[in-house]
């Protein structure tokens, strides 16, 4: 008679576990891509472009490369058939930071260098290149710069996997990317933001639902000041 073989019964469960780790990668690299998807798309008071950027500096080195390449897919979509100054500046900008952290990684300077560089020295160049774009393209790359800097430390420093103000960061810059969203009356990053402040509430979090609510409806407002009244 064949000897049957007995399964221990931890197997099943570290099999499980085994099928969890060799999943969870890609579902991080998705999120971070469809973050900067968001984050590329996202604009403040019509002319600021800084999630893209700052998402870029500031998610682990597991995901930055793939929320860098959301972040660049946004930007053309963005200007597409009208493509500005601005967003090529942008798109260096990215591109300086990923090259960056792949040449140093773990060492954070030389990417915000690199980065937030890029972005202000693109717009210096085409400022002063023949037929310049004049100061203003100087000033909101500059002001691009700040903010995405800004960004990129604060998510260093509060990973957005972790529940706390680096999660309200990543949250704001989807609710920035959906607030120019309009379906007739309805403005998607206002139904998307109540649900989810619903759903906390129902849960019985009213710090985390008041806190997301204060973060999100910022983002909104600068997304759509129309929203501030």
């Amino acid at each position: 008679m064949p000897e049957t073989t007995k399964l221990h019964p931890k197997q099943p469960v570290a099999a499980a576990l085994a099928s969890r780790a060799a999943v969870r990668p890609a579902l991080r690299q998705g999120g971070a891509f469809a973050l900067g998807l968001a984050g590329g798309w996202a604009v403040l008071y019509g002319a600021l472009l800084p999630f893209g950027l700052g998402l870029t500096l500031g998610l682990p080195a597991d995901c930055f490369a793939a929320c860098a390449a959301g972040a660049a897919l946004s930007i053309l979509f963005h200007g597409f058939g009208a493509f500005s100054l601005d967003s090529l500046c942008l798109l260096c900008a990215v591109g300086a930071a990923v090259a960056a952290r792949w040449l140093w990684p773990g060492r954070l300077r030389p990417a915000f260098l690199a980065g937030c560089g890029a972005l202000v020295l693109g717009g210096v160049c085409f400022a002063l290149g023949p037929g310049g774009a004049g100061f203003t393209l100087v000033f909101f790359c500059g002001a691009d710069a700040l903010l995405a800097g800004g960004f990129g430390y604060a998510l260093q420093r509060f990973p957005p996997e972790k529940p706390g103000f680096g999660t309200l960061l990543a949250a704001s810059a989807v609710a920035a990317a959906l607030g120019g969203l309009r379906f007739g009356p309805l403005c998607l990053g206002v139904a998307a933001c109540a649900m989810v402040d619903a759903a906390l509430c129902c849960r019985g979090q009213e710090k985390p639902a008041l806190a997301f609510a204060a973060f999100t409806g910022a983002a909104l407002c600068a997304a759509d000041p129309s929203l501030a009244p």
